[in-house]
């Protein structure tokens, strides 16, 4: 390792550009492991004022890996100068880097400050990239209100990746949001917007906030009415949130529904994701022996990856099977499918499994 951090160091003086770049980049990598932190804290902060912007952005990015192993008021001040670099990628790297450190430097007022500043910020890329450190940030800003204004205004940015940025923040941080009421009604109005990009970040946001929401009938029917959407990403994304928030839903008949009626879906991918979560919503399915009967037909789809999550599905249902030796049957005509994605996870499943065999002489 002195070897190693000697060449390293080395390197950080180089007179090429991509090779301080890459030094830069390396010691972020790196800085746990290196025998000298005080140096290699001064290489960085040299780093960060060199002469060429592409070097300082590396240099920025380190200071998240660098950050919690540093002083901490010297970080802060350096990751402040950053943020009012003339570059914009580098400010955009800075933008990260706050959001990465803000849990640990003493003085989250300025800190707090910077990143409100860089909400603002006139590159979209800058705006984006703040918009995702709001999301680290936000339970431990000194101003939440304020935080959350900044987030509002994100989500309602131009540029169309600040806003899905923002929306994805919107769903981390719902827990802390001021107004909960206020906040689902911003996420309520995203899943009906026109752009399907738009609407995918709020199924995501959804599934993360579901459980904080003031209103889950309107949460549940914003959700059943996604798994209806033309685009098949989205219905995609709302079969995971549906499985996930199955346990919360107030209508857990129709949710099963949509589940099966999305592993019918003409997209494998919708299928697919539908499938998997069949198994872990198995035990609050209100009418088992049809969703078994849902689980038997999907070990047979033309589609190995829809076989492969319908394997998995078995391993969490098994336990509650109503035919246990046609589930075994399943598991044990798996293990000899063409996928061999599918036959090493029937296998798996097959060992989890053994000890509920109906048979244990002939399943060994």
């Amino acid at each position: 390792k002195r070897q190693a951090w000697n060449d390293l160091h080395r390197l950080t003086n180089d007179q090429d550009s991509g090779v301080r770049e890459s030094a830069a980049s390396a010691l972020g990598s790196a800085f746990s492991q290196v025998p000298d932190k005080k140096k290699a804290w001064n290489d960085l902060h040299r780093l960060t004022n060199d002469e060429d912007s592409g070097v300082r952005s590396c240099a920025a990015k380190a200071l998240d890996s660098a950050c919690s192993q540093v002083p901490d008021e010297q970080a802060l001040t350096y990751i402040h100068l950053l943020t009012n670099d003339e570059d914009s990628s580098v400010r955009e790297s800075a933008a990260s880097a706050l959001g990465s450190a803000f849990s640990q430097v003493p003085s989250k007022r300025q800190a707090w400050n910077d990143l409100h500043r860089l909400t603002n910020d006139e590159d979209s890329s800058v705006r984006e990239s703040a918009a995702e450190a709001l999301g680290s940030a936000f339970s431990q800003v000194p101003d939440k209100k304020k935080a959350w204004n900044d987030l509002h205004r994100l989500i309602n940015d131009k540029n169309t990746n600040v806003k899905l940025s923002a929306i994805s923040t919107l769903g981390s941080v719902f827990s802390h949001a001021p107004d909960k009421q206020k906040a689902w009604k911003e996420l309520h109005r995203l899943t009906n917007d026109e752009d399907s990009h738009v609407r995918y970040r709020a199924v995501h946001a959804l599934s993360s906030a579901f459980s904080q929401v003031p209103d889950k009938e309107k949460a549940w029917n914003d959700l059943h009415r996604l798994t209806n959407d033309e685009d098949s990403g989205v219905r995609s994304c709302a079969a995971s949130a549906l499985g996930s928030a199955f346990s919360q839903v107030p209508d857990k008949k129709k949710a099963w529904n949509d589940l099966l009626r999305l592993t019918n879906d003409t997209i494998w991918d919708v299928r697919s994701k539908a499938g998997s979560f069949l198994g872990s919503a198995f035990s609050q399915a209100p009418d088992k022996q049809q969703a078994w009967n849902d689980l038997h037909k999907l070990t047979n789809d033309e589609d190995s990856s829809v076989r492969y999550r319908a394997v998995h599905a078995l391993g969490f249902a098994f336990s509650q099977a109503p035919d246990k030796q046609q589930a075994w049957n399943n598991l044990h005509r798996l293990t000899n499918d063409q996928d061999s994605n599918v036959r090493s996870s029937a296998v798996s499943v097959l060992g989890s499994a053994f000890s509920q065999a109906p048979d244990k002489q002939q399943a060994w």
